[in-house]
């Protein structure tokens, strides 16, 4: 019986072995309280243990069996020895009766024990579950709070952290402060070198920071390329400037991904606690805006909050969040400046320059908002619908009989498009205006970054038939190796160099236009405002300028008026 219990148990089958053990013993021990003494037999003393096991290993069903046929044997019993049909004899003590109370007592220690090994198991079953349960809640706790890829704490845990830290200084009426990160250009570098890359740069700039701060200060990742550091328990803003200025550094220290030395550029706004907020959300807010001062002032730097500059970036934000609607709902115009040529005086071409028609400001210069386009990545947006409106309008007056070149200035953020001879391809095709009636205007810091590439890619639009100037020319880049590489047409001369034409700058104006001549380029000249100015270059050989001597810029209907419709009464 044993055997066959131990099979069922090794079977996975542990009720059915208990309940087989359980009704064995039942019946045996039944069979020797009838054959002993009755109800006076110490085999009696085993029933509340078979009970007690089938109640917990099995089922309350064999309970009530059990139960059951136990009150019905010991009736049985009673009965039989009332009325005489079977009495059982009280037998004199012996050593039989040793043996019986020995074995019932065994029987029942191995029950109970079995029971307990069962249990016990199934206890430390239960406690490793709950273990294993109350580990893997930390681990999700964790993840909850800690970015999946930098490994730093998150948005969520940087509030809790930096408000136990406000309680803490508010107490001991100390000062800590909240720095907010954004790294420069990641999108750029993103899109070059792929997201792994991306993912490594990251990654780097966590591992700077972890190691950059104390135990009682944090580092956290706000989200993207967006980071937090918490610094409690400071001692003065120079503590924190020294601080920053050491943690830039090291970001700036090269390290290589896929064979390529690469240092990080991050802007940095500092908020401090109480002086610049009392609470979390006033303080990162604060931050924030002194990092977008950080970034205006020229990046890779460090800012802290001003409240008497806050208005400033606080309408520059504005902008920025109106600038996107501007683009889609027709607030931008374009203004056209003529361009002549010196020897004739003949209508060459003009310059489109872009104007944001503010429902509430007016209109607004591009000095205002260009540079808003391009710290928020809507340059390329800006960019495109001003060249299509560019070639759409000179396409109109080209049917009119006024056949010109029209200028658009590109960013060099624009450049950085893979597509963006396609995209020139594109409005060419679109509006129907021939490659020749349109001209990119430059500048020269293009020219720093991979020239192969860029050469590559001036090689293509060029071959549309769009001509190329090099706009603001001697202001900028000096290595002029790229002149005799790339296929440029013009240089244009800076206004600073032609509204202030002393002694000095009239000699580096002739050097500009002596460089366009042996290069074969053709020179023009912006910001000429008289006619004395225009004669002086025309001496020196400039073939080309515009300026307020000829006009200002002028709408498209405007320009039409006094350009466009009078040669067209003219030639009828």
């Amino acid at each position: 019986m044993l055997a066959f219990a131990r099979r069922l148990t090794s079977k996975g089958s542990s009720e059915q072995a208990y309940l087989l053990i359980s009704w064995s013993l039942a019946f045996v021990m039944t069979y020797m309280t009838w054959a002993n003494n009755g109800l006076r037999d110490v085999s009696l003393i085993t029933y509340p243990t078979i009970l007690m096991m089938v109640t917990i290993v099995v089922n309350k069903r064999h309970l009530v069996a059990m139960l059951a046929f136990f009150t019905l044997s010991l009736l049985s019993l009673t009965l039989v020895n009332f009325f005489g049909v079977y009495v059982n004899e009280i037998k004199p003590i012996s050593v039989g009766n040793f043996f019986e109370i020995i074995l019932i007592l065994v029987t029942s220690t191995g029950m109970i024990w079995a029971i307990s090994r069962d249990y016990s198991t199934a206890y430390l079953s239960l406690q490793a579950s709950h273990d294993q349960v109350l580990a893997t809640q930390a681990q999700v706790e964790y993840m909850a709070q800690h970015d999946s890829l930098t490994g730093l704490p998150t948005r969520a845990l940087a509030r809790d952290r930096f408000e136990a830290m406000i309680q803490r200084n508010e107490k001991n009426h100390g000062q800590c402060a909240l720095l907010f990160m954004d790294v420069d250009n990641f999108k750029a570098l993103n899109d070059a070198m792929g997201h792994k890359a991306g993912d490594q740069y990251l990654q780097r700039i966590a591992e700077v920071l972890r190691a950059s701060v104390t135990e009682k200060d944090t580092a956290c990742r706000q989200s993207g390329d967006e980071f937090l550091l918490l610094l409690d328990q400071i001692d003065s803003k120079d503590s924190i400037a020294t601080f920053t200025d050491e943690l830039l550094e090291r970001l700036r220290t090269p390290f290589e991904i896929d064979g390529i030395d690469l240092s990080i550029s991050c802007s940095v706004g500092i908020a401090i606690y109480p002086h610049d907020g009392n609470n979390y959300d006033e303080l990162i807010k604060n931050a924030d805006t002194a990092m977008y001062k950080a970034k205006e002032a020229g990046r890779n730097g460090f800012c802290f909050y001003d409240t008497h500059s806050h208005s400033g970036v606080k309408q520059n934000i504005h902008l920025m969040s109106g600038l996107r609607h501007a683009i889609q709902h027709g607030e931008l115009v374009l203004h056209y400046q003529p361009q002549f040529d010196l020897e004739n005086g003949r209508l060459i071409g003009a310059e489109a320059l872009v104007r944001w028609n503010h429902p509430a400001q007016g209109l607004l210069s591009p000095l205002t908002f260009i540079h808003l386009a391009e710290i928020s990545g809507m340059i390329n947006d800006l960019g495109n619908w001003v060249l299509n409106e560019a070639c759409r309008q000179n396409e109109i007056w080209r049917q009119k009989g006024t056949d010109i070149v029209m200028s658009i200035n590109l960013s060099p953020m624009q450049f950085r498009r893979n597509d963006l001879h396609e995209t020139i391809a594109q409005a060419l095709h679109t509006t129907g205006l021939p490659g020749q009636n349109l001209e990119l205007e430059l500048t020269e810091s293009l020219f720093v970054d991979d020239t192969d590439k860029v050469s590559e890619m001036l090689t293509t639009i060029n071959e549309m038939g769009v001509q190329m100037s090099i706009d603001d020319f001697g202001t900028g880049y000096s290595n002029l190796s790229y002149l005799r590489r790339l296929p440029v047409q013009q240089l244009k001369i800076d206004q600073s160099f032609v509204r202030h034409m002393d002694q000095n700058n009239e000699a580096l104006i002739n050097v500009i236009i002596q460089m366009a001549e042996n290069f074969s380029l053709i020179s023009i000249a912006e910001g000429i405002e008289d006619e004395e100015t225009m004669k002086r270059l025309r001496a020196m050989g400039c073939q080309r300028g515009q300026g307020y001597f000829w006009d200002k810029p002028l709408t498209a209907e405007r320009f039409a008026e006094k350009y466009v419709e009078k040669k067209e009464q003219m030639a009828a």
